[in-house]
């Protein structure tokens, strides 16, 4: 089966709303699923929409934050600018048709050209289950301690991932 077709944009912190709880934090309040980092400045927002849809059906948020396990980093990449990948989540009826893959490529591309000839840290805390479709798409385990979050009652586990960007002929 082809990539289901979406079209990636930026969108304001309400708009991902919605998705957080039905995918990630059902138990959590709606007035509860935004954080200070959404409205941080430098903060995006990314949403994918069918062709034909005015609602998105993934978001993700881009966070300028450093690495929560700094140790657990080579010296090198240690000094690098990062970014953080926060709530990436696809509606569920869509999970498995590209959409996914299609945030993260998305993300790699906002990112890299922003950075000139800077390579940049882009890293996120996965669900512990979802790790191998981001070693699928070149991600690694950047820490390997499995730690948990509980949000309305619901615990998850999560490990740490992530890549270095570099920009095109770096």
């Amino acid at each position: 089966m082809p990539p289901l077709a979406v079209q990636i944009r930026e969108i304001p912190p309400s708009a991902i709303i919605a998705i957080r709880h039905a995918v990630l934090w059902p138990n959590v309040a709606l007035d509860a699923q935004l954080y200070e980092y959404d409205f941080a400045p430098g903060t995006v927002h990314i949403g994918a929409f069918r062709p034909d849809a005015s609602e998105p059906v993934a978001v993700g948020t881009l966070v300028r934050a450093a690495f929560a396990r700094p140790d657990a980093l080579d010296a090198d990449t240690r000094l690098l600018e990062a970014v953080q990948l926060r709530k990436l989540a696809v509606v569920a009826q869509l999970q498995g048709q590209g959409v996914g893959k299609a945030m993260m490529a998305y993300t790699a591309a906002l990112l890299t050209p922003a950075h000139g000839d800077k390579p940049l840290l882009l890293h996120f805390d996965a669900r512990a289950a979802q790790a191998p479709f981001y070693e699928k798409l070149g991600y690694a385990v950047l820490d390997p301690t499995v730690f948990t979050k509980t949000f309305g009652g619901e615990v998850v586990s999560f490990i740490r991932m992530g890549k270095v960007l570099r920009p095109a002929g770096a």
